[in-house]
């Protein structure tokens, strides 16, 4: 393990904090990104740093953040820049060395909480010789390559459904159908009798609309039920191959639907189960039509509820749909279980990589690179 001296920020870089602009100023669109303190938050026509720059978020919730900003970009107020003050310290290894160290101990205010140059300038980071901050900042950037290039074919297995549907089924002629035709039940839920405080952390799903995600239903926080108000809510269990819709709120439009289940599982009064009939709709070909973003954009002006979006079931009975036959529906349904086990994959490389990235930065400041 090598052992390298160490140094106080204020005494190796310029901490400062640039001119912010206001939201009013920033753009849709522009020639220069705005580093603000969530990362990009718009563009600006014009630019305050002519290079990239280490940026540390000094303010709200993402104090501490660390990002490394693009060339002739315009950093606001809300980030504090550190730059080094000769060409002895790297400005990527700065970086890498600031997201390894332990900002909590620099952020003071618990109701808004912020880095001020006072805190940050007596902290201290390893100093290595020059050849040593090249070779660590090396390894790390092609490990953190490795992790952008997972998050692009991420990015392209996203598109990768909607596309099956267009190639498959655009331009087709079939017949068109409500959705309540198709269907045996469209119903939501209710709030079980006492709120939140009847949920347990075993025992049946209660699904809220947070579980449902666009085409993936997520569990990982889902409330549960005890057995005895569970057995009491019958018209909305939910079964393997129903598809669930949120109904009211933000999320309103989402959809997914249910290929599997682990236990019973109930929703709440702002998700609509939908239950196709099996014979004449499949539902991951009925979850993806209505992910799609022309249905998106009509379920968005056809819900009511000036101060709160809603949908209700007869909105939801009444919405068409193309209705191929069910062999190619069933067709268009393994392709995407097919699609749906590369992104899996593709998961499981992710986290791994996250996983050595953070090793290594980890290693690589404790003198073990």
């Amino acid at each position: 393990m090598k052992k390298w001296s160490t140094k106080p920020l204020g005494e190796i870089s310029e901490l400062y904090q640039p001119k912010t602009i206001t939201s009013a100023e920033i753009l849709s669109e522009g020639p220069y990104k705005v580093f603000g303190a969530n990362g990009v938050i718009g563009f600006y026509d014009q630019y305050n740093h002519e290079e990239s720059e280490v940026a540390v978020t000094c303010r709200g919730a993402t104090c501490g953040t660390v990002n490394f900003t693009e060339p002739k970009s315009w950093i606001t107020g809300n980030a504090m820049v550190v730059t080094p003050k000769d060409k002895y310290l790297d400005k990527r290894y700065l970086f890498y060395a600031l997201k390894a160290s332990d900002m909590a101990t620099v952020i003071s205010g618990s109701a808004q909480p912020q880095i001020t140059r006072q805190s940050f300038a007596p902290m201290k980071i390893p100093v290595p010789p020059p050849a040593d901050q090249e070779r660590i900042v090396k390894l790390l950037d092609e490990a953190d390559e490795l992790r952008k290039l997972r998050a692009q074919g991420d990015r392209r297995a996203d598109a990768l459904v909607p596309a099956l549907f267009h190639e498959m089924f655009s331009g087709g002629k079939f017949k068109s159908a409500r959705v309540g035709e198709l269907t045996s039940l469209v119903t939501s839920g209710s709030t079980p009798r006492g709120g939140d405080e009847v949920y347990t952390t075993e025992g049946p799903y209660f699904i809220r609309s947070q579980n449902v995600q666009m085409n993936r239903l997520d569990l990982t926080d889902a409330a549960c039920l005890p057995a005895d108000v569970h057995g009491q809510m019958t018209r909305t269990k939910v079964s393997v191959g129903d598809v669930l819709l949120n109904i009211t709120g933000a999320s309103i439009g989402r959809v997914t639907w249910v290929d599997k289940l682990d236990r019973e599982a109930n929703v709440s009064q702002h998700v609509c189960l939908i239950r196709p009939k099996s014979d004449l709709l499949n539902s991951t070909y009925l979850s993806v039509f209505i992910s799609l973003p022309a249905t998106q954009r009509f379920i968005l002006q056809i819900q009511s509820g000036a101060s709160r979006q809603a949908l209700n079931h007869k909105q939801v009975r009444t919405l068409e749909i193309p209705l191929p036959a069910m062999p190619l529906q069933k067709e268009f349904a393994q392709r995407v279980t097919e699609i749906r086990e590369l992104e899996a994959s593709q998961a499981t490389s992710r986290t791994r990589l996250d996983a050595l990235f953070q090793s290594m930065l980890h290693r690589a400041f404790n003198g073990e690179l």
